[in-house]
């Protein structure tokens, strides 16, 4: 039920027999809520490609104090999110896999997000961010470890009240051409 007291385990999983979730207007894939929520996106992971006419993107994931486990792509069209993140429990496996925004969208949305475990790459279209965080700490530690192709016009990192951290020296990033 998403309650972080809820005593029982839930699991979700998708993306056994190709793209298990899809939209093609702006559309949500997974929300999930809950220490004891854990949702496993397998090899093929989750398409929602489009948008509203009123430029309404699609939100792939929202996990609130849950744990996630992408081993496939997560992709959403213009204007869209691929992941939010929200909460800050400590007892969590936040392992984000791949994904892939549209013109105008957000790779990764952190808010009061400490926590992300690993990361594959972030694709984004132009004028996308690939990382907003708002009201957390970024560590590059981890981020650093993915590659990030970002289209024209787009921005690598957006804080808003967060601190970036690392130790590790620059992150591998692909720019767009201007």
């Amino acid at each position: 039920d998403g309650n972080a007291a809820n005593t029982n385990t839930s699991v979700f999983e998708t993306g056994t027999l190709g793209n298990s979730i899809t939209s093609t207007t702006n559309g949500i894939g997974v929300v999930s809520k809950g220490e004891k929520a854990t949702v496993n996106i397998l090899s093929n992971g989750i398409n929602l490609a489009g948008h509203s006419a009123l430029n309404a993107g699609s939100l792939g994931v929202f996990i609130e104090d849950s744990n996630i486990n992408n081993a496939g792509t997560i992709e959403t069209g213009d204007y869209g999110t691929a992941v939010y993140l929200k909460g800050n429990s400590a007892a969590r496996n936040i392992a984000l896999g791949g994904f892939k925004t549209g013109n105008n969208g957000v790779g990764i949305y952190l808010e009061n997000q400490n926590i992300i475990d690993s990361i594959s790459s972030i694709t984004t279209g132009t004028n996308g961010i690939a990382v907003y965080s708002k009201n957390g700490d970024v560590d590059l530690n981890v981020l650093n470890s993915g590659l990030f192709t970002l289209g024209a016009g787009s921005t690598g990192y957006f804080l808003e009240n967060s601190t970036l951290r690392t130790s590790l020296g620059t992150a591998n990033v692909t720019l767009g051409n201007d």
